[in-house]
């Protein structure tokens, strides 16, 4: 998510702090899958 742009997410009508919001919400998620099942499990396709 983080890679999107704010011009990205306006496609789907989506303004600049719903899309910080959103990033914000998935980077969370992924701290939490590092802290769940590691790193390299979390991580294995998403940061290729």
């Amino acid at each position: 998510m983080a890679r999107y742009s704010d011009k990205q997410f306006a496609a789907y009508g989506l303004d600049p702090a719903a899309a910080a919001a959103i990033r914000e919400q998935f980077a969370d998620w992924h701290q939490e899958a590092h802290r769940t099942v590691g790193r390299d499990r979390c991580c294995e396709e998403a940061h290729l």
